[in-house]
């Protein structure tokens, strides 16, 4: 297998408290990281180093994140834009690398309609539901075509047909070689994951 990032005794303190402790995770092409424990063990914030949002106080990570366009993220908070809609949302990234805003939008639609999403492209996200919302993130993260995906927690809001809309788009992708780690407490995902990360153990 192809490694695309790896993270090598990576260690986190937040006021005096240590979140992470030397953690080391391997991400390779092609395969899906679950990566599970209790609240407040660590899990948001290892996403949130690998994702380069934050720095480890020890501890490296190479790999695809010298190039952070191959790098996509969902976080719990999606951080959408709910002044626009479903379709603006996820197309903002394309169009952010100079790709003409018929073929973003093409390919956004596409993407959208995978999750289920075809009728709600012209809606505000603002006014979406939280489990619409959360799949608009998802869409967003993947239209880019990543060769890594990080997710925190992306099925949460999700009933079961949504559930498996999604976890069928990351699957289709990863078949083709993108690599996704997977905060998660869904038990379907830790059962079908290549590999699971439990943090705080």
């Amino acid at each position: 297998m192809t490694t695309v990032m790896e993270a090598r005794a990576l260690t986190k303190d937040f006021a005096e408290r240590t979140v992470l402790e030397a953690v080391s995770l391997r991400i390779e092409a092609g395969r899906v990281i679950a990566v599970v424990g209790r609240s407040g063990s660590g899990k948001t914030t290892l996403l949130s180093l690998l994702a380069g949002f934050m720095l480890p106080d020890s501890g490296t990570i190479t790999g695809v994140s010298d190039d952070w366009r191959s790098v996509a993220i969902v976080p719990q908070t999606l951080g959408l834009l709910d002044e626009l809609t479903a379709l603006e949302n996820t197309s903002a990234p394309l169009c952010l690398r100079g790709v003409p805003q018929s073929e973003a939008e093409t390919t956004s639609v596409a993407i959208l309609g995978e999750l289920g999403l075809h009728d709600l492209a012209d809606r505000f996200v603002g006014e979406m539901s939280a489990g619409q919302r959360q799949r608009v993130a998802i869409a967003r993260a993947l239209v880019g075509k990543p060769r890594v995906l990080l997710a925190d927690e992306p099925t949460s809001h999700l009933d079961e047909a949504s559930r498996t809309l999604v976890t069928d788009a990351i699957s289709r992708r990863v078949d083709n070689g993108m690599a996704a780690v997977l905060v998660t407490h869904d038990p379907g995902i830790r059962g079908s994951a290549n590999f699971v990360l439990e943090l705080g153990t």
